[in-house]
C-alpha cells in the first residue's frame, strides 16, 4: 500500500498556504478553473519525482511576489510513514528531504514513492512527436530500475557531448572519426541495456493495455501499440560509423535509442489521424493503467495515480466505466481534478471554491 495522507504547500504557484488531507483510495479535487487544482497534483509530483511535471524551472513555480516555496507531505508506504519535504529558495539549490535526511543526489529518490500523472498536456503521447512517447517509457522504467535511470542520464550526457563535437568538426572543417568512436564505444553498452529494458517493457504492458482499453471503451476496438527501434534491424557501432558524415552535416547524432518511438495504431492506421478524440483519450488512459500495473509488477506496490481533468472528450459510457475501474482493486490511491463535483458520488471530495 502507498498513499499520500497529508499535503501542505506554502507559496507554491497560486497557493499561499494550503493544507489537504487525502483518503487512501479515491479523491476528487473540485473547483472552478484557476483555483489551483492542477497545482496541488504538481506539488505531489515534486515530492515523489523531485520536480514539477509541468514546469521544470523551479524559480517559476514560486508564487508571484515571494522568494521561496515549500512542499511537505506525509505518505504511508506499507506500514511505515514517509515524511517528505521539498523547498526552493531563489538563488539557492532545491532541497529534498526524506524523513529529515537531505538527498545529495535527487535521482536517488526516484522510485521510492512511485507515481503516475496524466494531464491534458499528455495528449502529445498520442498526437505529438516521438519525444513525448519516449518520456512516457522513460518515466516508467526510471522508477522501476535504478540502473536504467543512471544509464539514461549517462547516455544523454554522452550524446550531448558527441553532438557538441560534431558541431565543432563542422565549425573547424576538420573530421576525426577516431574521436567519435571513443564516444560510440562508451555509448554502446548503455544503448543496448536501455533497448532491452524498453523491449521487455512493451512485451509486459501490451496485454494490460488491450485489457484496460476494452474495459473503458466497453467494446473491442482495433488498437495496437508497438515499440520502434533501429536496434531491431542493425548493430549500433556499424550504424553510427555509416552515418558519421551525415551526423556531421546535420550537427547531431542520428543513430541510437534517443531516436526510438512508440507506434500507436487504430485500425492499422496512425491513431493521431484515425482515432476520435474520445478514442485517443481512452488509449492514453489505458496506457496509464498499464503503466501503473507494470510498476506494481516490478516494485510490488501500486503507484499513486494523479488524473488531471480526465473526463473531457469521454462520453458517458466511458466516464462510468472509468470511474468503476478507478474504484476497483486494480488501482491504489487515485487523486482526480474536475470542475464539477456532481460527477462524483462516494469519493472523498476536496473543494477549492
Amino acid at each position: 500500500m502507498l498513499y499520500i495522507q497529508n499535503l501542505h504547500v506554502v507559496n507554491f504557484k497560486n497557493h499561499t498556504d494550503k493544507a489537504i488531507r487525502f483518503h487512501p483510495k479515491l479523491n476528487a479535487i473540485c473547483g472552478n478553473n484557476g483555483t489551483g487544482k492542477t497545482n496541488l497534483l504538481d506539488a505531489i509530483n515534486y515530492l515523489c519525482l523531485t520536480k514539477s511535471y509541468f514546469n521544470t524551472i523551479d524559480l517559476q513555480n514560486i508564487k508571484a511576489g515571494e522568494s521561496y516555496f515549500t512542499i511537505t507531505g506525509e505518505f504511508i508506504k506499507h506500514t511505515s510513514t514517509e515524511n517528505m519535504f521539498c523547498g526552493f529558495q531563489e538563488g539557492s539549490k532545491k532541497l529534498l528531504k526524506r524523513n529529515e535526511v537531505a538527498y545529495e543526489k535527487l535521482n536517488e529518490h526516484v522510485g521510492i514513492l512511485p507515481l503516475i500523472i496524466n494531464s491534458p498536456a499528455d495528449a502529445g503521447i498520442v498526437t505529438g512527436g516521438s519525444l513525448d512517447r519516449r518520456k512516457f517509457i522513460d518515466s516508467t522504467l526510471s522508477q522501476t530500475d535504478t540502473t536504467y535511470l543512471n544509464y539514461l542520464i549517462k547516455y544523454n550526457k554522452l550524446i550531448e557531448q558527441r553532438n557538441a563535437q560534431l558541431k565543432l568538426f563542422d565549425k573547424n572543417n576538420n573530421f576525426d572519426p577516431g574521436l567519435l568512436s571513443v564516444y560510440d564505444e562508451q555509448i554502446y553498452p548503455l544503448n543496448e541495456y536501455i533497448f532491452q529494458k524498453r523491449e521487455s517493457f512493451f512485451s509486459s504492458i501490451y496485454p494490460l493495455f488491450l485489457k484496460h482499453y476494452m474495459e473503458i471503451a466497453s467494446k473491442n476496438e482495433p488498437i495496437k501499440i508497438a515499440y520502434q527501434s533501429e536496434f531491431y534491424a542493425i548493430k549500433y557501432l556499424s550504424a553510427v560509423a555509416r552515418n558519421y558524415k551525415r551526423d556531421m552535416a546535420l550537427g547531431f547524432s542520428t543513430s541510437g535509442i534517443h531516436r526510438d518511438d512508440m507506434e500507436l495504431l487504430f485500425d492499422n492506421q496512425p491513431a493521431k489521424k484515425w482515432a476520435s478524440q474520445g478514442q485517443q483519450k481512452t488509449l492514453l488512459l489505458a496506457l496509464r493503467l498499464a503503466q501503473m500495473q507494470y510498476i506494481e509488477m516490478q516494485l510490488g506496490i501500486k503507484a499513486i495515480l494523479l488524473l488531471d481533468d480526465i473526463f473531457d472528450k469521454l462520453d458517458g459510457t466511458r466516464c462510468k466505466a472509468l470511474i468503476k475501474l478507478l474504484n476497483s482493486d486494480i488501482v491504489g490511491q487515485v487523486i482526480i481534478t474536475h470542475t464539477d463535483d456532481q460527477i462524483f458520488e462516494n469519493e472523498n471530495k476536496i473543494s477549492l471554491n
